[in-house]
């Protein structure tokens, strides 16, 4: 499986649906788009350009977070 989660081509809600920390890097970029309607037709990309930062920067925020997530829930997991 490829470690890669998202794409700019992903939309919204799919990247919030396939990991909700991504949520943390939406609040935190200060977009409107955690609870928009519109989530399921934005894609990464177009998120990006509207709130006129670096799609690359905003892709490499949201693997972070998600990799973070990833490691945590697997450490947690194994604990048990």
């Amino acid at each position: 499986m490829s470690n890669l989660l998202f794409s700019p081509s992903l939309t919204a809600a799919e990247t919030l649906r396939r990991n909700n920390e991504a949520a943390r890097v939406f609040i935190a970029r200060k977009t409107a788009c955690v609870g928009c309607y519109l989530t399921q037709f934005c894609t990464l990309e177009d998120v990006a350009k509207t709130y006129g930062f670096s799609v690359e920067e905003f892709m490499s925020e949201l693997q972070s977070v998600a990799q973070t997530n990833s490691f945590t829930l697997s450490g947690a997991q194994n604990e048990k």
